[in-house]
């Protein structure tokens, strides 16, 4: 865990060439932007096509949607930020009415 406060949670994984377990989907209750920092990787949706990551690619889960890793190099390493998205947009001046 690098940093977790209540609206967010910043994490480095290291994978090890692990998978998940092959009857497991990830339905998490947070949305989750990840980044393969280092390595090359495979993440399964459910009822889609495979997606394969190399390192520097991103993306954004939106949350209970269903994935799982099917494959990691040895060297696989991510940042995953996990966060709730149903805090309302915070305020804003309309600076344009503003003399």
């Amino acid at each position: 865990m690098l940093l977790e406060v209540p609206s967010f949670r910043l994490e480095q994984i290291t994978s090890y060439g692990r998978a998940s377990p092959s009857n497991l989907w990830y339905n998490q209750a947070q949305s989750e932007w990840v980044m393969l920092a280092q390595g090359q990787a495979i993440l399964l949706f459910k009822d889609q096509a495979p997606l394969h990551l190399n390192a520097g690619d991103h993306l954004l889960i939106p949350k209970h949607t269903l994935h799982r890793v099917e494959h990691t190099s040895t060297d696989a390493v991510w940042l995953a930020l996990h966060f709730s998205d149903d805090t309302p947009a915070p305020h804003t001046t309309d600076h344009s009415t503003l003399s």
